[in-house]
């Protein structure tokens, strides 16, 4: 029996995938979360096939030549934001622009949006791609139902008044909008950090600004075979902690308090088939990855759980008790009213494979390396020592010998270092 040639190989598996991608695609309604919080069902005609609706659309989206790769057009006139999928895997990335899209800080231009079977990436994603992943993939953020310290954009906090302090210098100075002032590079060496308005406005830059409040995206290349991008939030300010001991609750005072808190969750995505492969959640030292599989979604975006004054990022709501032996710190996520939409307002800050002309323009703030926030002068021993005061007398001196069991991030006084201080900046997220 005389064996294959390449080329007549090459031509039965592409038939083979002809025959795969004729699949009709299925109906479905599905709630989607406006802007304003109030959901909303969308159904999406299931006439999306192949056939008539074959088109040459894909667009080289640096310089806009049609391509004859053919791709899925809806013949309902859907948009990407109309998908009816609640798991990304079922995601079938539309060819249509939409310029109803409204991107927050990203202006919502038509371009083509990415395909998941009948248009594998080439590479990694283009400029123009990353948007379109991010407006596809990007979470809905819900803070807790008692959050009192809510994120804000950088430019605001800057506007607000936030200072520049150095080191042996009594003097302070404004920081301007988008921190051209601060010093640049180098390293976190404790010659200069970030602190709050001394006006009078420190509590009202303390609480944040959620309408401003901008996710900054951050992709770079992993493995070879993944594009991860970094969503990044800024809160002006971390509240304080709150300790389980047992079935005991207590606040523990200023313990936990710093200026300034960046958290963020990472979408690392397949560079062949432009899917969500799994998303990171940062949570205080380390975090977690999570298969799409097993996320919450709303609509057919996934949800992030921010909790409670600490702003780490969980999947799911509840209580995450951060110790042993029913001794911790609580960490506490729900839904609520408030919630910032990663899809909508994002701003691209940084994708430096993507080369010199071709990447973003990096903000002047992003290359200061010291930290955000002060480090803040009161003893933890007291701290704890007030809050046990607090709780009933027979129960004062079990939660003594159980204080000391309470995990060493309870101590965390000082405002932490930005994004690109950060040690997953160039390598891999760091995991429990």
């Amino acid at each position: 029996m005389g064996c294959f040639s390449i080329e007549r190989l090459a031509w039965l598996c592409r038939r083979f995938l002809l025959l795969l991608l004729c699949l009709p695609l299925k109906s479905a309604s599905l709630p989607l979360i406006s802007n304003n919080g109030i959901a909303a069902d969308i159904s999406v005609a299931s006439t999306a096939t192949f056939g008539p609706g074959i088109l040459p659309c894909s667009v080289d989206s640096d310089t806009n030549d049609v391509a004859p790769v053919p791709c899925l057009k809806s013949t309902s006139g859907s948009s990407l934001t109309e998908v009816p999928s609640l798991k990304p895997e079922q995601l079938d990335f539309l060819c249509s622009s939409s310029s109803s899209v409204n991107s927050g800080t990203e202006d919502a231009t038509s371009e083509p949006r990415l395909q998941d079977s009948s248009l594998a990436l080439s590479g990694l994603p283009s400029l123009q791609q990353l948007k379109s992943l991010i407006r596809t993939y990007g979470p809905i953020i819900y803070f807790h139902p008692k959050e009192q310290y809510f994120p804000a954009s950088v430019h605001w906090f800057f506007g607000k008044g936030a200072l520049l302090c150095s080191k042996g210098q009594i003097a302070r100075t404004w920081i301007v909008g988008d921190g051209s002032n601060l010093p640049a590079g180098g390293f976190d060496d404790g010659e200069y950090w970030i602190d709050l308005p001394s006006d009078g406005t420190a509590d009202e830059v303390r609480i944040g600004n959620l309408p401003t409040a901008t996710v900054y995206a951050h992709a770079k290349q992993m493995f070879g075979a993944f594009t991860d991008i970094a969503l990044w939030v800024f809160y002006p300010f971390n509240g304080a902690a709150r300790a389980k001991f047992e079935v005991i609750d207590l606040d523990l005072g200023k313990m936990g308090e710093h200026v300034s808190d960046w958290e963020h969750v990472t979408l690392r995505i397949d560079n062949l088939t432009g899917k969500l492969s799994k998303v990171f959640f940062s949570q205080h030292s380390g975090g977690v990855w999570i298969d799409p599989t097993d996320l919450e979604y709303a609509g057919k975006k996934f949800v992030v759980y921010a909790s409670r004054s600490g702003h780490a990022s969980y999947p799911h709501p509840g209580l995450v008790l951060q110790g042993d032996h029913g001794v911790g710190l609580r960490n506490d996520a729900d839904k609520s009213q408030y919630f910032l939409d990663a899809s909508q307002k994002f701003e691209i800050i940084s994708a430096d494979y993507l080369g010199f002309g071709n990447a973003p323009e990096e903000p002047a703030w992003l290359q200061f390396m010291r930290k955000w926030g002060p480090k803040l002068d009161y003893n933890s021993k007291d701290e704890i020592h007030k809050a046990i005061q607090k709780a009933p007398v027979f129960l004062r001196h079990k939660l003594r010998s159980l204080a000391n069991k309470l995990p060493d991030e309870v101590m965390g006084e000082e405002g932490p270092t930005g994004p690109k201080e950060k040690a997953s900046w160039m390598g891999d997220e760091k995991t429990w």
